[in-house]
């Protein structure tokens, strides 16, 4: 196949990460004229595949974790599959797809390679885990022409730790990898809002505090469980859900209604007053600007990724990360001040409507691309 100065390759790991983080930028990449190839393990879904994805998957075998011998395996197939495509521009991301498909495209002459960092495992990692993923963020700065953080603090952190020159480290606007869909992630009207929640079994005077993500030590699940135990007991209309898969099989107290994993997000956004994010560390985190969307204010913690994605005292409120004091009283002021939270909630959608389009966020990564 001869080179396309048009053609543009995606690697990532497992293919959910394409329909997930790249809603619509591939389609919009080929309106654009692009020539659009994708690559990882799994087959993306046939049916978007089919009418919503306008490109070439390509699918290899390829595990998340660290795995030798089949590394190895992967690498070749990654050979493979970059030298039959031959694209002008490969962008990398997520860890181990990284490593393996820059490792390949350099070897290759690929004529420009982007790492696209959407974030630092090695932040929550000790030891010789730690060194080997530190390693591992180096060989991909090596192998790549630029360094695309998805977000200005995750950009400051990559840099400090010594990973990356400040000057081969760049982000698009004030963060996001593919913006938010605001027409989509919307409020709805106050009666529709509150038959809603009446369906789901909520009051009018219930305050519904969320967490939203996978359950996990990372993204501060033990912290979330605590601070909602202490502001439910100072304020009883507080109801607590968390809506999510359960991968580490990690316990859920009774005062949490979990919920599972839904398709019916924009729904569950609608339904509750509060989102609460006390992540350890992040990219940069869709789910506060989906919140944010639905005029939803989120309480997230400082830690990289998490802190650029809400305004202090404007869009919601900032605690420190594992403070668990400091969340629960945050939970609190917002379930027992209706006023703040709808002041809060209206500023937000208006911060995503302004900074995320996902059109801008696009065009700025394209730029980036171009520049090369």
């Amino acid at each position: 196949m001869p080179r396309n100065e048009n053609r543009i390759m995606f690697a990532v790991t497992i293919a959910p990460t394409i329909r997930v983080l790249m809603d619509g930028q591939i389609e919009w990449l080929s309106r654009q004229g692009y020539e659009v190839h994708t690559c990882s393990a799994g087959q993306l879904d046939s049916t978007r595949a089919d009418k919503a994805f306008t490109h070439t998957h390509h699918s290899i075998e390829m595990t998340r974790e660290m795995s030798p011998l089949q590394d190895l395996h992967s690498i070749v197939q990654w050979f493979r599959v970059i030298a039959k495509v031959r694209p002008q521009t490969l962008v990398a991301s997520t860890p181990k797809a990284a490593l393996v498909s820059l490792i390949a495209a350099k070897a290759l002459r690929v004529p420009h390679r982007v790492y696209l960092l959407r974030g630092l495992r090695l932040e929550t990692s000790k030891g010789w885990r730690r060194r080997i993923m530190a390693l591992a963020e180096k060989v991909c700065v090596w192998c790549a022409d630029v360094v695309i953080a998805v977000s200005p603090s995750l950009e400051r952190e990559f840099v400090n730790l010594g990973l990356a020159s400040s000057r081969k480290v760049r982000h698009v606007g004030i963060g996001s990898s593919n913006g938010v869909n605001a027409s989509w992630f919307k409020p709805l009207p106050d009666e529709e809002r509150e038959l809603l929640r009446t369906r789901l079994g909520f009051s009018a005077e219930d305050v519904v505090v969320a967490f939203v993500g996978r359950l996990v030590t990372d993204k501060g699940w033990s912290i979330f469980c605590e601070a909602t135990k202490i502001a439910q007991e100072e304020n009883p209309q507080i109801q607590v859900i968390a809506i999510g898969s359960n991968e580490e099989s990690l316990d859920v107290p009774p005062w949490i209604q979990y919920k599972g994993v839904t398709d019916s997000m924009v729904e569950c956004y609608n339904a509750m007053d509060v989102l609460v994010l006390p992540t350890f560390r992040e990219g940069f985190p869709n789910v506060p600007l989906e919140a944010a969307a639905c005029q939803v204010p989120t309480i997230a913690s400082r830690a990289t990724g998490a802190v650029d994605s809400v305004v202090d005292g404007q869009t919601g409120l900032l605690v420190d990360v594992a403070d668990v004091p400091a969340t629960a009283a945050a939970i609190s002021l917002l379930a027992s001040d209706h006023a703040l939270r709808r002041r809060m909630g209206i500023a937000a959608r208006e911060h995503v409507i302004k900074n995320y389009q996902p059109e801008d966020i696009w065009q700025g990564y394209l730029d980036i691309y171009n520049a090369l």
